[in-house]
């Protein structure tokens, strides 16, 4: 062995005794506990929370912070609990900031679990290097060294590998020097190789944990993994977060009067500033009514997911107020690529305009109807069900889409007891009654089979009953239980609205689900040559008969074919819920080989239907049989308040040809024809 390895070797076993033990930046490992299958899994918005729980300790150590704009501070230098503070949250009238997530001793634990991506991650950085590649921490040889020497006096195979790598860097440094080049000339580049030629895959990996666990290459790889890791460079959005400076009369915690809003016609008089005062009066909730809210939206989030609508990741974060009284904030976690539906024309966004998403059209600067995002009338009975009010916004800022896909955010009005409490608002058509829907006729310019998936899936959410037990979590999460002291019981005992809000839930679904049984019944139609039910080309049909379904209604009813502004629409809207000509469908067990599709009325509206089908057969110049078809038998009504039913019998083989002909785009033709400009 050199002179220069028997040194280095007595060096690094001094360095290894005043290192044994030591494990730079690992905490205390976690409670044994952790949140169950329900927490993980629909509701979303616990998880944070019940980790904090288990391991007793406040998510955020303080809160109440009015933070610089976003644009304004130099990322990183301020830290909260887990977060690194990006700025203040402008938009939106709750307070907050925005952050991006710090490193947490919970990171740690993943960085030595071999079964994580971050430790995976790790090993690739310092495999690149020990290869002499990247930017490297300081002095990382020197680590690189101490790590083998730790491994040389082991004593084993392992051991002896470490030890015949440090002889062989040392002979390496002892040329180097012979030939007047600098030390450590080289050792970046060979130490790798040189590793893997001496010891092997396993010399390497025991190197790697070693220089893993060493305090200035493990704050490198964490340092990397800030920068590249999706958790850490993702925005956050932290709302409710309300200041002490805020409170009316010690108990009312109100919004900042630089987020209040005025009525227009206020700030016309120049007294928008009083519009503001009471924005705020009225607003203002108790710290236990804030937290209720902050439920109320999370548990709101956990359900529009189950119901299939793509959302942001949302949780709860808990912290107190300046006396001690538990405090709960929202975490949104930003989409990538999200865009809401409040976007800038000029930049080509989509945005809303007289309740329809509309692009500018390149040709004309015109406002023009944009269909192409994907399943949008599936979400809008998700919507109604959680009586989201102002699921969209006034100008659709609370909901937008990544690429062609809808994306709902901010259902800070859902489950309100008002609207979800309500009943037969809801019509078969999707249509709604109740006032304070804000522009959700955006999911109109889709089509009835669309529209119906969105009942299938509140079908499958209560078989699962994934519904039930996300209120159930939430329930048990707070319940008041395990606080001391009366005013933080308070705080956090939700249990009594929470089994209302599920109540008024479970009443609205099923009543909803009765508004829809007879179209949910076309799903179990013998569709003749569209094959068995259930397969692909039997819901093809099932789609067809609905849309024939949709295309009679919009043939009958008095309907719009533009825009106030003159927007031409793809799908002629019924004006208003008066002016609803409904048709039913069914179908005879004992004559499968039709469907029949219905519409009751007095004698004269239903010759006033029969005028208007006829009329279209002859536009679409069908043929003497299928105009026939069209008019249909007329027989004397059975029911209250009607005296004639319609009846149109069609063969289940016929539909889809009588679908094409009753498609939106011929009916918008026949009744809204284009004018030429």
């Amino acid at each position: 062995m050199s002179t220069t390895a028997v040194q280095m070797r007595a060096g690094f076993a001094q360095q290894a005794r005043l290192g044994e033990g030591r494990q730079p930046g690992q905490l205390p490992a976690r409670g044994d506990h952790q949140p169950g299958p329900v927490a993980s899994q629909v509701a979303q918005g616990l998880k944070g929370i019940l980790r904090a729980r288990q391991e007793r300790e406040a998510q955020l150590p303080r809160a109440g912070i009015r933070y610089a704009p976003h644009n304004r501070m130099p990322p990183g230098t301020e830290r909260l609990g887990p977060y690194r503070i990006v700025g203040d949250k402008a938009k939106g009238v709750e307070p907050g900031f925005i952050a991006k997530k710090d490193w947490t001793r919970g990171d740690d634990a993943k960085l030595d679990d071999p079964a994580h991506r971050f430790h995976g991650q790790a090993d690739r950085l310092l495999d690149t290097w020990l290869n002499g590649q990247g930017t490297r921490p300081a002095d990382f040889e020197g680590h690189a060294i101490v790590a083998l020497g730790k491994l040389a006096h082991r004593q084993d195979d392992l051991g002896a590998s470490a030890l015949k790598t440090l002889d062989h860097l040392a002979r390496v440094m002892d040329r180097a020097r012979a030939q007047g080049q600098p030390i450590p000339l080289g050792v970046s580049v060979q130490l790798g190789d040189l590793v893997q030629a001496d010891g092997g895959e396993a010399l390497k990996r025991a190197m790697l944990d070693e220089l893993r666990q060493a305090e200035v290459p493990r704050q490198a790889i964490k340092e990397q993994l800030l920068l590249s890791q999706a958790k850490f460079t993702k925005h956050h959005y932290i709302k409710l977060d309300y200041y002490e400076s805020d409170r009316l009369f010690g108990r009312y915690y109100q919004i900042p009067m630089d987020k209040a809003k005025s009525t227009s016609w206020l700030e016309k008089i120049g007294l928008g500033s009083v519009g503001r005062f009471f924005h705020r009066f009225f607003t203002g909730q108790s710290a236990a009514g804030r937290n209720e809210g902050a439920v109320r939206e999370a548990m709101a989030n956990d359900l529009m997911r189950a119901l299939g609508v793509e959302s942001q990741k949302l949780k709860l974060v808990q912290t107190t107020h300046a006396d001690g009284t538990p405090k709960l904030m929202l975490d949104g976690t930003h989409v990538e690529g999200f865009k809401d539906f409040d976007g800038d024309p000029a930049k080509g966004e989509r945005y809303l305009k007289d309740g329809v998403i509309v692009r500018k059209d390149t040709e004309t600067g015109r406002p023009r109807l944009d269909t192409e995002v994907q399943q949008l009338g599936r979400k809008k009975i998700a919507l109604l069900l959680l009586a989201d009010r102002d699921a969209l916004g006034s100008k659709g800022a609370n909901k937008g889409y990544v690429g062609e896909r809808f994306v709902g955010i901010d259902p800070g009005h859902a489950l309100e007891h008002k609207l979800i409490s309500k009943r037969g608002d809801v019509g078969s058509d999707f249509s709604c009654t109740s006032k304070g829907y804000k522009n959700f006729s955006l999911f109109d310019q889709s089509s009835l089979a669309d529209k119906m998936e969105g009942v299938r899936d509140i079908v499958r959410l209560k078989a699962s009953g994934d519904d039930v037990r996300i209120f159930d979590t939430y329930r048990q999460s707070f319940d008041g239980q395990g606080q001391v002291n009366p005013r933080h019981r308070e705080a956090l005992d939700f249990a009594a609205g929470i089994d209302r809000m599920r109540t008024d839930f479970e009443g609205r679904r099923d009543h909803l689900l009765e508004v829809f049984d007879e179209r949910l019944k076309v799903d179990g139609f013998a569709l003749g040559n569209a094959g068995a039910v259930g397969s692909a080309g039997h819901k093809t049909r099932v789609d067809q008969t609905l849309n024939l379904l949709d295309g009679l209604e919009k043939l009958s009813s008095r309907t719009q074919g533009q825009t106030a502004s003159g927007i031409r629409l793809a799908i002629p809207q019924v004006a208003s819920s008066k002016d609803r000509v409904e048709w039913h469908v069914r179908q005879n067990s004992a004559d499968p080989a039709h469907v029949e599709f219905q519409v009751r009325g007095s004698q004269t509206q239903i010759a006033r239907v029969q005028a208007q089908l006829d009329s279209f057969a002859k536009h679409q110049g069908l043929s003497e049989d299928d105009g026939q078809r069209m008019q249909g038998r007329v027989e004397r009504a059975h029911g209250p308040g009607y005296s004639r039913t319609l009846t149109l019998k069609i063969p289940v083989d016929r539909i889809p040809d009588f679908a094409r002909t009753l498609d939106y785009s011929n009916i918008m033709a026949f009744k809204h024809p284009e004018r030429s400009s």
